[in-house]
C-alpha cells in the first residue's frame, strides 16, 4: 500500500533537511579542525626541535601564539572563500547530481510555493513523485552529498587531524622530556651539564681576613673556557676571573681574600655549576685564661702538668 502523497513529501523533506543540517555541522567542524591541525602539527614539530634547542619561554610563547593566530586566520579565510549552501541550493545540487529533476521540482513546489496546498499543486507534486522512490534514491543522495565540497573537506581534515594526533603521540613517547618542556612553554629550562666535576671547597666558612682558593676537578673531558664568578654581599653583579690548570683535570684561581660573605660559581662555557657560599666569621680569641684545678680523693696521685690551648 502506497503512502499518501502529503506523507511522502513530508518524509522526503525531512530526509533532505536532515542531510542539509548534517552538512552544515560538518562545515562548522571544519572551522575548528583547521586551527586544531595547525596548532597540533606545530606543537609536534616544536617538540622535536626543542630536544636539542632548549628554546626560551619567550620564544615558545610567541611561537604558540603565532600558531594559534595563523590557524584562526586560515579558518577565517576558508570561511570567507567557502560557500554555505541554502536548503534550496543543497537539494538542487543533489538532485542535479543524481539526475533526478523530478525530485527538485517536487521539492520546489512543496517548499517554495505559497499555493502548495491547492489541488493543482498537489497534482503536480504527485506527478513528479511518481518516478521518485526514496529507498531507490537514498544511496544515490548519500553518495552525492559526500561529493559536496564541505563533506570532502571534512573527511580530509578529519584524516589530517588523526595523522597529526598520531604524530603528537609519537613525539610524546619518543621525546618525553622535550614534550614536557614544550607543554610548559611559560618556563625556561637549561640543558643538562654534560661535564662530571667536583667544586672545592663548596660551601665553606673562613676567618675574617682569611682567604680561600676555589677549584674544580673534572672526571673525563673539560670545557675550553672556565671562569670563576664571585660576588660579595655588598656587590650587585658577579665578577669573573679565569681559572688556571694546576694539575691534571684540576683548575683553580689564586687565593682570594674575603672580608665579607660571598657567593661563587664556576662558568663552563654555556653551562654553570650551582652557586656556593663562602661565609666570613670573626672567631673568638683569648687574651689570657685562668684554670683552677680541684683534684678529688685521688689528689695524692695528682701530678702537676701543663694545659694546652689551640692557637687564637
Amino acid at each position: 500500500m502506497s503512502k499518501p502523497s502529503n506523507q511522502k513529501v513530508s518524509e522526503l523533506v525531512q530526509q533532505i533537511e536532515k542531510r542539509h543540517r548534517r552538512l552544515n555541522r560538518k562545515r562548522l567542524v571544519n572551522q575548528l579542525l583547521i586551527p586544531l591541525c595547525i596548532v597540533l602539527l606545530g606543537f609536534a614539530v616544536f617538540t622535536w626541535l626543542e630536544q636539542e634547542a632548549y628554546f626560551s619561554s619567550t620564544a615558545k610563547t610567541v611561537s604558540l601564539l603565532a600558531l594559534v593566530i595563523g590557524g584562526a586566520a586560515m579558518a577565517f579565510w576558508k570561511n570567507r572563500v567557502g560557500t554555505t549552501l541554502s536548503l534550496s541550493e543543497f537539494y538542487s545540487s543533489v538532485a542535479d547530481g543524481i539526475q533526478k529533476p523530478a525530485l527538485k521540482h517536487a521539492l520546489d513546489l512543496s517548499l517554495k510555493s505559497r499555493d502548495r496546498h491547492l489541488k493543482l499543486y498537489q497534482s503536480a507534486i504527485n506527478k513528479n513523485l511518481e518516478s521518485v522512490s526514496w529507498e531507490e534514491i537514498k544511496p544515490k543522495i548519500n553518495r552525492q552529498v559526500k561529493k559536496l565540497p564541505a563533506a570532502k573537506h571534512f573527511r580530509r581534515l578529519l584524516a589530517a587531524a588523526g595523522a597529526v594526533a598520531m604524530l603528537l603521540l609519537i613525539s610524546a613517547f619518543a621525546r618525553p622530556d622535550a614534550f614536557m618542556r614544550t607543554a610548559h612553554f611559560w618556563n625556561n629550562f637549561q640543558k643538562p651539564n654534560p661535564y662530571s666535576f667536583t667544586v672545592t671547597p663548596g660551601n665553606t666558612t673562613i676567618e675574617q681576613g682569611g682567604s680561600f682558593q676555589p677549584s674544580i676537578t673534572f672526571e673525563g673531558s673539560s670545557p675550553e673556557e672556565l671562569l670563576l664568578g664571585l660576588k660579595t654581599e655588598v656587590e650587585n653583579n658577579f665578577r669573573f676571573r679565569p681559572l688556571q690548570q694546576s694539575e691534571s683535570g684540576t683548575f683553580s684561581t689564586n687565593p682570594i681574600q674575603l672580608s665579607s660573605n660571598a657567593s661563587y660559581f664556576i662558568k663552563m662555557g654555556e653551562f654553570t655549576s650551582k652557586q656556593y657560599s663562602a661565609r666570613v666569621q670573626l672567631r673568638p680569641r683569648f687574651d689570657c685564661s685562668f684554670v683552677e684545678v680541684f683534684p678529688g680523693v685521688y689528689r695524692s696521685r695528682f701530678q702537676p702538668g701543663c694545659l694546652s690551648l689551640f692557637p687564637g
